[in-house]
């Protein structure tokens, strides 16, 4: 030890001096990527950051965790298989990665990055769906452990969400602030399941068929909590589902094909502050932004690494300015992008 602490002492002082500037990641400053549709149109979605690790987020290491890096080697930590992103009020950013078995926090108010697992350390091998509830706690979906997990106060690992009817693979999650109801769907048994915030079976949607208000291998939710109404994505039906909250059908969105405005795999789904539905397809690797009428209004995206493209898009979260985080899965990245509003 006596001689360890010179040497820390002076890979402080070198790494000290090389510290200085500002990170290349920080979002001052930071310009647009790309802007869509492409000029002389007037722009209505710009891509403003590509996330893999936490500099893109303006997040550096702290001095010691430069240090023990050094000393103990290892590799930064960066996102892997990025599942979903959901960013809440504060400004914290989680991401469920099942290359990691966990769920990433980036929290820019105290500049750190780490990730989450179980209480205990446990795995959790299949992250895929994530909300957040009234409260702010977050939960989180694993397929291969078949339940639903919240992250308690403290923020030191996830504990299980206590269900009166466990879900066999459940992937999309939605909450309802105002009814206090938890949507959990079950993609084996093409349902979505509805509970209330004690865990108990409010009621349940579907079952396996082409029909209005059944499903074929459901992917993700999103409740729209400006109009009131769950969508769901039916991903080998290609198409998005409307359910009021209490489970009756309402509309679907969506056909088969390979053109724009149709769907072959969708996945994540969203809803911005306008009412304006998001959707990602992992099998053409596209988003499209249609009305509330299944209108389409803007496509953008093709198979590839480059800024606005994807690879095995997954899921889709908006918060509440608008931002949209696209888990682009194979380019282990997060794409946030801006909706700027149709008369920009």
């Amino acid at each position: 030890m006596s001689r360890l602490l010179p040497l820390l002492a002076l890979l402080a002082f070198i790494l000290q001096g090389c510290g200085g500037g500002t990170p290349s990641g920080t979002e001052e400053g930071r310009q647009p990527l790309r802007v869509w549709p492409d000029p002389p149109a007037s722009p209505r979605l710009v891509l403003e950051n590509t996330i893999h690790r936490a500099a893109d987020l303006g997040i550096r290491p702290s001095l010691w965790q430069r240090l023990v890096k050094l000393v103990a080697g290892g590799g930064e930590l960066a996102l892997e298989e990025p599942m979903m992103a959901v960013s809440d009020p504060a400004g914290r950013l989680y991401v469920a990665d099942s290359g990691v078995g966990g769920v990433h926090l980036f929290d820019r108010g105290r500049g750190t990055h780490r990730v989450l697992r179980l209480a205990g350390g446990g795995m959790l091998p299949s992250p895929v769906g994530m909300a957040l509830t009234g409260e702010g706690r977050l939960l989180v979906s694993d397929s291969s452990l078949g339940g639903v997990f919240v992250l308690p106060a403290g923020e030191e690992g996830f504990e299980p969400l206590s269900l009166e009817v466990a879900p066999e693979q459940p992937t999309g999650l939605a909450w309802d602030r105002g009814g206090k109801r938890l949507f959990v769907v079950d993609t084996a048994r093409h349902t979505v399941w509805i509970y209330d915030r004690q865990g108990r079976v409010m009621g349940r949607i579907g079952k396996r068929g082409d029909a209005g208000g059944e499903f074929n291998y459901p992917t993700m939710a999103w409740w729209d909590e400006r109009g009131g109404v769950l969508w769901v994505a039916d991903s080998l039906n290609f198409r998005l589902q409307k359910f009021s909250g209490d489970g009756i059908f309402l509309a679907a969105v969506g056909a088969q094909g390979a053109a724009s405005g149709y769907l072959s795999r969708p996945k994540g789904v969203a809803v911005d502050s306008e009412g304006h539905l998001y959707v990602v397809d992992a099998l053409f690797n596209v988003m499209q932004l249609f009305d509330q009428q299944g209108n389409l209004l803007l496509y953008l995206g093709s198979p590839g690494p480059r800024p606005g493209q994807f690879l095995l898009p997954a899921g889709l979260f908006i918060d509440e300015g608008d931002r949209i985080y696209v888990a682009d899965s194979r380019n282990r990245r997060v794409q946030v992008f801006r909706y700027l509003g149709s008369g920009s």
